[in-house]
C-alpha cells in the first residue's frame, strides 16, 4: 500500500468524536467542551503526531491502522496532561510553580531542537532513554509525553486489575486539575489510602497491601521530603512483596547536582532504595521539556516498555531532543550554573537582585495608578533570601493594576498580600525585567535591564 493510499484512509475528526470507544469518554467531560478541544487541539495533535511517524517511516504503515489512532486519541482525552498556558513571568519566588508550565529551555536543548528540525530525524529509538541511562546507571528507561501520563503508563501497564496503596498525604494533584483517584479508576487500579493527612507509618502499608483483594499490588510514594522516613517506609513495603513506586516530586537528579538549600532525597537516592520504578518529571528540577521519565529494574520497566500504553503514547521527536540534551547537562553538575537556566537563577547573587529590584521599583513608581515601588527582601525555601518589588495601588486601585497585569502578555504571575503586589525576582530572568516593567504600563517591553 502507498502512503498516499494509507493516508486517505484515516478517519475523520467526525468519525473519531463518534467512535464508540471515544463516545464514552466525551460523555464524562463536558461534551460541547471537549469537541472544541478535540477539534483545536487533541485529535489534530494526535494525527499530526502520526503524520510525522509515518514520514519518517519508510515501511510498516499498515500497521498504524485507525484503530491504533482512536486508542491513541482515548488515552489522550483520559491522561493527565499539561494545559498549554501562555506565556508568563514567574514572580512568585517559587521555582517549581504549577501555573507556570512554560519553563525556559537550557541553549542546549533548544540547538538540539533547532539541529534536529533542521535534519532528517533518524528512526531509531529516543534519545532521550540513552541520556536518562548515561546520567542516573539505572537498568533500564522509557519515556513519556508528561510526568502525569507516566504515572498512568505505569499503573496500566503493571497494576491494571490490582491494588495500589498511597498515603493519604500524598493525594495531592498531579496536575492542575488532574487527581489519583480518577487516573486510578480509568486505569483499572483500585486506590487505598492509608494514614492520616499529616503523617504515615510503615506498618501502615503493611497492613494495606496484606488485606488487597487478589492481583498485582503496589505502594507509590509522592515527593519524598526526608531520606531517612523514605527509606524506613521502602523496607516496610519492599517486605511485603509488593512493587514499590516512588514519584519523584521535585527532586534533584543525583547527589551531585548543586543542591543550594534542598535536603530532599535525589531521583538518585530513590532508585538506590531500591524502588522498581522511579517516575522523574521533567519540567521539575531537571528544567526539560514537558515530559516523563520511568526509570527502574530491567523487569518492572519491561513491562512498561512493552505495552500497548507506552506504545500509544511516544515522546514526540523533537521534545525527545530537548530532553535528551537537558539530560546531558546534569552529568557536568559544576557547569550548571552557566549552562541552565534554573540554575544561573538560583545561583544569582543576592545583591544582584536587590540592584535590579532597586532599578524596577523606580520604573513601576512611575506608571500610571502605582501609588508606591518599594524593593524588600524576602525569604526564599531554596537560597539565602530573595529581593523584590512591593507595589501598591493609587486610591486603593490596587484590584485595577491586578486587571491591567492579567491583560500583559507575557503575563506576571505574583503573590497578593494585605492589599499590595508582591513581585518576587528569585524566578525572574533578568531578560525579563524590562517586561515586568511594560506589564504595569502596558507598553511593549524594551528587553532586560
Amino acid at each position: 500500500m502507498s502512503r498516499p493510499d494509507f493516508l486517505s484512509q484515516l478517519p475523520s475528526i467526525e468519525e473519531l468524536l463518534e467512535h464508540p470507544r471515544v463516545a464514552p469518554v466525551l460523555d464524562r467531560l463536558n461534551k460541547s467542551a471537549a469537541a472544541a478541544q478535540v477539534r483545536t487541539a487533541q485529535v489534530q495533535s494526535a494525527l499530526a503526531s502520526l503524520g510525522a511517524e509515518l514520514a519518517r517511516r519508510t515501511e510498516g504503515w499498515q500497521s498504524l491502522g485507525p484503530a491504533e489512532i482512536v486508542e491513541r486519541l482515548v488515552r489522550q482525552l483520559e491522561r493527565p496532561r499539561h494545559s498549554t498556558a501562555a506565556p508568563s513571568i514567574n514572580a512568585t519566588g517559587r521555582y517549581f510553580d504549577a501555573a507556570i508550565t512554560r519553563r525556559p529551555l537550557a541553549g542546549a536543548a533548544v540547538e538540539a531542537v533547532r539541529q534536529a528540525a533542521d535534519a532528517a530525524l533518524a528512526t531509531t529509538g529516543p534519545k532521550s532513554i540513552e541520556a536518562a541511562l548515561r546520567l542516573w546507571k539505572a537498568e533500564a528507561a522509557c519515556v513519556a509525553p508528561s510526568g502525569g501520563r507516566a504515572l498512568a503508563t505505569v499503573l496500566e501497564a503493571v497494576l491494571a486489575g490490582g491494588t495500589l496503596v498511597v498515603a493519604r498525604g500524598d493525594m495531592s494533584e498531579l496536575a492542575p486539575g488532574v487527581r489519583l483517584d480518577t487516573l486510578c479508576r480509568r486505569c483499572g487500579v483500585t486506590l487505598v489510602e492509608v494514614g492520616a493527612s499529616n503523617a504515615v507509618k510503615p506498618e501502615d502499608y503493611c497492613v494495606a497491601i496484606a488485606d488487597a483483594a487478589e492481583g498485582p499490588r503496589a505502594a507509590l510514594l509522592r515527593s519524598p521530603s526526608e531520606l531517612a522516613v523514605l527509606q524506613d517506609s521502602a523496607a516496610a513495603i519492599r517486605s511485603t512483596g509488593a512493587l514499590l513506586l516512588v514519584e519523584t516530586g521535585h527532586a534533584r537528579p543525583r547527589v551531585d547536582t548543586p543542591a543550594y538549600l534542598d535536603t530532599a532525597p535525589t531521583v538518585e537516592d530513590c532508585l538506590a532504595l531500591p524502588a522498581d520504578i522511579v517516575i522523574v518529571d521533567a519540567t521539575a528540577w531537571l528544567g526539560g521539556p514537558v515530559a516523563g521519565i520511568i526509570l527502574g529494574s530491567r523487569s518492572a520497566v519491561g513491562i512498561v516498555t512493552a505495552s500497548p500504553a507506552a506504545r500509544l503514547d511516544p515522546l514526540e521527536p523533537l521534545v525527545d531532543e530537548a530532553l535528551a540534551a537537558t539530560l546531558d547537562l546534569f552529568t557536568r553538575p559544576g557547569d550548571l550554573r552557566f549552562s541552565h537556566p534554573l540554575h544561573q537563577l538560583l545561583d544569582a547573587p543576592r545583591e544582584n537582585l536587590q540592584q535590579r529590584a532597586q532599578r524596577i521599583a523606580t520604573r513601576i513608581a512611575a506608571c500610571e495608578g502605582v501609588a508606591t515601588a518599594e524593593p524588600v527582601e524576602l525569604p526564599n525555601p531554596l537560597r539565602q533570601g530573595s529581593w523584590g518589588i512591593r507595589v501598591s495601588g493609587s486610591d486603593g486601585a490596587a484590584e485595577r493594576l491586578q486587571s491591567r497585569l492579567s491583560d500583559a502578555k507575557p503575563r506576571p504571575i505574583f503573590r497578593f498580600d494585605q492589599g499590595a503586589i508582591v513581585l518576587d525576582l528569585a524566578a525572574v530572568s533578568p531578560s525579563q525585567d524590562g517586561s515586568l516593567v511594560a506589564a504595569f504600563g502596558l507598553e511593549p517591553a524594551s528587553g532586560g535591564e
